[in-house]
């Protein structure tokens, strides 16, 4: 398989990446909009500037999601919940042969888009397709689907997932899919190998078989030899361990190798990762504190307003009872503060990963061991929440001289699999 075609765990990553992002941008509409209900009524000029502000912050969150989903290699799209098509990016449209039907019904895609189950002439059932599966809340795999254009038929692999609003309800579906033609040619390329390998086989076993024979036939005329044939076993026996022992060497050589490799491969999606998500997380943190001063600005306001006019308009006292004015003052500073901690919570995630990857320590140094460990329990924390304690019993350990990287991956194993035998006890 191709290095440029991506694996299915990378696909997963994007597509959480694209959930979080829509999410963020959801959430950032949603508090614009409640910033705008709680400030209506009391100046049309704080309103109109309030609602321009806002309609600028969600047109440039839309457009930095835009940008992000035109920038991913695979193919994005996405349903309402009444099943229209919404969006799909342009390797989306690439793979489909067409771009977006918006007269489209979710139980219409599979004909619009020339969708069949892989194989044969018959089109990929509605029921089976993953949009429509996660349209009723449920995440869907599938890589037996083929898209049909002129001249040519395209396998797909597909990952879908449900987008909820504030309320936990279903408001899009999306689905990111991948050519794997290249895929599918190489395990056809196996399979011939594989017909080939056997064929070779069954032919030297024949060969071997024959050479017996020979042998066996040539036995009497080697018994006069059978000191001499003793001698050269021994030295072939030394000669076997020798080679043993070097073969034993050139694996754990290999293993060493591939591990590198693969070590490499991994600190740097998580590096990659890491800093995908920082930057919109830092704009957000940085936001947060300002946005926080401008409410107590306006809630100044509307305190300083109610005391030197006690005597309000009778609709104004209706409405601020209504909306439990008290209320929504106090629970929108609790809201800005549960933000600053999910932004702070994302943001020591991300230092965790980037301290977990180390890409700049390929070098041995003194590393603390107790930095390394605290970095994979917070990396692993969604699996220790399934019922785990976690007890930090930690001795005054001086700096360990080794690889950061590689010793952050073997504590990664050691939890990863101590969490699985758990589970399965």
């Amino acid at each position: 398989m191709q290095q440029e075609q991506l694996s299915r765990e990378q696909l997963l990553l994007e597509i959480e990446r694209l959930r979080q992002e829509l999410q963020d941008v959801t959430r950032e509409k949603v508090d614009l909009e409640i910033l705008l209900e709680t400030t209506t009524e009391h100046s049309d000029t704080v309103e109109c500037e309030l609602q321009n502000k806002a309609e600028l912050a969600v047109r440039e969150s839309q457009k930095r999601l835009v940008q992000f989903l035109e920038a991913v290699p695979v193919g994005v799209f996405v349903v309402d919940a009444g099943g229209q098509p919404y969006y799909a990016n342009q390797t989306a449209q690439q793979i489909l042969g067409q771009g977006m039907n918006l007269a489209t019904t979710d139980e219409q895609l599979p004909e619009i888009y020339q969708s069949y189950l892989a194989g044969t002439d018959q089109l990929y059932p509605s029921d089976r397709q993953p949009l429509i599966r996660a349209l009723k809340g449920e995440s869907a795999t599938i890589d037996d689907q083929e898209i049909h254009q002129p001249g040519k038929i395209i396998p797909i692999e597909v990952w879908a997932t449900p987008i909820f609003n504030e309320r936990g309800e279903i408001v899009y579906a999306i689905a990111a899919f991948q050519d794997i033609t290249q895929r599918k040619h190489a395990e056809a390329e196996r399979i011939r190998f594989t017909e080939e390998l056997e064929i070779a086989r069954h032919t030297l076993e024949m060969r071997v078989q024959e050479r017996t024979e020979e042998l066996c036939h040539k036995h009497q005329q080697l018994e006069s030899a059978h000191d001499y044939l003793k001698k050269l076993n021994t030295e072939l026996v030394s000669q076997a361990q020798e080679l043993q022992f070097a073969l034993k060497s050139l694996r754990q050589t290999q293993a060493q190798l591939i591990q590198t490799e693969k070590m490499s491969s991994l600190g740097q999606m998580v590096a990659g990762v890491a800093h995908e998500i920082n930057n919109p997380v830092n704009f957000i943190h940085g936001n947060i504190d300002h946005a926080n001063n401008y409410i107590q600005d306006l809630l100044k306001l509307i305190q300083l307003y109610q005391q030197r006019y006690p005597n309000i308009d009778i609709e104004i006292q209706n409405l601020i009872e209504a909306i439990d004015l008290d209320f929504l003052i106090t629970d929108l500073l609790k809201v800005f503060n549960s933000m600053k901690m999910g932004t702070d919570r994302i943001r020591q995630i991300v230092l965790s990963l980037r301290n977990f990857s180390r890409l700049d320590e390929a070098e041995m140094k003194p590393v603390d061991i107790h930095e390394g460990i605290d970095n994979t329990l917070l990396i692993l924390n969604h699996r220790l929440k399934s019922g785990f304690d976690v007890i930090k019993k930690y001795e005054a350990l001086p700096q360990v001289f080794c690889y950061p990287a590689l010793l952050n991956q073997v504590f990664m194993n050691i939890i990863t699999n101590a969490i699985d035998a758990l589970l399965s006890a």
